[in-house]
C-alpha cells in the first residue's frame, strides 16, 4: 500500500475472542531499519474491542503496522501491513 507524506493512515478492525481479549498492541516501525516508532497498548478485558487507532505518515518511510491480539489464556494473533511513504 503506498501512502502520501503526511496523510493520515487508519488503523481500524473489529477484535473478538470467545472469552476475554486481554491486550492489543499496535506496533508501528520502520521496516527498513527495525525502529519502533510507534508502540500503543490497549487492555480491553471483553469479549469484544473496535481498534481504531492512527498516525501521520512522513515522507520516505517504509512502515511495518503490526496488531497483536492475546486472550486471557495467552493466545495470540497477529495481523501485519506494509505501507511505502513518498
Amino acid at each position: 500500500m503506498d501512502a502520501s507524506a503526511g496523510e493520515t493512515v487508519n488503523i481500524t478492525g473489529a477484535l473478538s475472542d470467545n472469552q476475554k481479549l486481554t491486550e492489543v498492541h499496535v506496533h508501528i516501525s520502520n521496516n527498513s531499519t527495525g525502529t519502533l516508532l510507534i508502540d500503543i497498548h490497549r487492555y480491553p478485558m471483553a469479549a469484544t474491542y473496535n481498534l481504531n487507532e492512527s498516525f501521520q505518515t512522513q515522507a520516505g518511510i517504509n512502515y511495518k503496522i503490526q496488531v497483536v491480539a492475546k486472550d486471557n489464556s495467552a493466545n495470540e494473533n497477529r495481523s501485519t501491513v506494509e505501507i511505502t511513504s513518498n
